[in-house]
């Protein structure tokens, strides 16, 4: 891969030259031993378009416009008070974005799509030929699609492909933002209640209760379908090492031995992709078999006090239908118990 660059140092020391991951195409930039850096250039910071949230530290070594270096934090000594900011896996790819032959370098548009609506052959989609366009064009042309496509259908017509949606879009008096797409009900209010992090969607990546109770009180973690050692916003494998050094075991369920589950050393349960559902109810399952069994497995207090649906008794007054999630686990319903098998 081109993002060799950033460990040239596991190169000899004889100058080389570098070529793209694909065709070969030499990029004119010698890749040289790591500790060796050219003249007349300068450490700058990146941005990492990697779109974690994360925000950790890259910089890259800038020689007459050319990036031929990369690294990560390390403008200081790495502790507890003041953890260091360094770049996951995927943020040290960067070279293999920027050194790749096929990026995208201008604007560009299909050759035969004109805006306005009725010039722009969809039969073409995927099959046209690009021509390239000026910054202004590109720029115009976003701007008076948005202003057709709104007078022509209204907000309801916008998906804004983002975290919340494109802020253009809510001027026009609202859109659909992607993660508005899917309905969580009100399971995504639950962890702030429960006193963990919340960043107005989900538990906040790498963290339950409180990092520093995780550290010192954590008898077992479940990962589920995390992978915070190759991408994460801010530093949770530190705690989970740190919980790791103070007793606690891993459990890491998901499709593959990740590298989070190869660090903690996690027992791994795998699933196939698109099964996570039918496996959470089978946990469910068995929770419920073994409190049947022998009691102290099911928080029935707590399902009663804070839960609605769960059972018969948790049922709201006004409910439709009598169905409810216990009844759904044993198969009352379709005649299938959410067992294991």
């Amino acid at each position: 891969m081109a993002s060799s660059l950033a460990l040239s140092g596991c190169v000899g020391g004889d100058v080389e030259p570098t070529k793209t991951p694909k065709t070969g195409e030499d990029t004119g930039i010698q890749r040289q031993p790591i500790d060796v850096l050219p003249e007349g250039g300068q450490w700058m910071t990146l941005s990492c378009w990697q779109s974690c949230g994360g925000r950790c530290l890259n910089k890259g070594y800038v020689v007459d416009g050319v990036i031929i270096r990369q690294k990560t934090d390390d403008t200081h000594d790495d502790s507890q008070d003041y953890p260091q900011q360094r770049s996951c896996p995927r943020g040290k790819t960067l070279s293999s974005t920027w050194l790749g032959e096929d990026r995208i370098k201008y604007p560009m548009k299909r050759k035969h799509w004109q805006p306005g609506g009725v010039d722009y052959h969809p039969e073409l989609r995927g099959q046209d030929e690009w021509e390239r366009i000026s910054w202004d064009e590109a720029v115009g042309y976003v701007a008076d699609e948005v202003k057709r496509v709104f007078e022509q259908f209204g907000s309801r017509s916008f998906l804004g492909v983002s975290w919340d949606g494109l802020p253009y879009a809510s001027y026009l008096g609202g859109s659909v933002g992607i993660m508005a797409t899917g309905s969580r009900g009100s399971a995504r209010l639950a962890p702030a209640h429960l006193g963990a992090e919340h960043d107005g969607c989900d538990v906040k990546r790498g963290q339950a209760n409180d990092r520093f109770d995780l550290m010192y009180n954590a008898e077992n973690v479940v990962l589920y379908s995390f992978n915070p050692a190759w991408n994460a916003m801010g530093s949770p494998m530190w705690h989970f090492m740190k919980a790791k050094e103070n007793g606690a075991t891993f459990t890491v369920v998901g499709p593959d031995y990740n590298m989070t589950a190869s660090m903690l050393e996690a027992d791994w349960i795998p699933v196939r992709p698109g099964t996570d559902t039918a496996f959470l109810l089978a946990v469910a399952y068995e929770m419920l078999r073994l409190d049947e069994e022998g009691g102290n497995v099911v928080d029935w207090d707590f399902l009663h006090k804070y839960t609605v649906g769960f059972d018969a008794e948790s049922m709201p007054a006004n409910a439709a239908s009598a169905e409810n999630f216990l009844g759904y686990v044993k198969g009352e319903y379709d005649g299938v118990p959410k067992t294991p098998e």
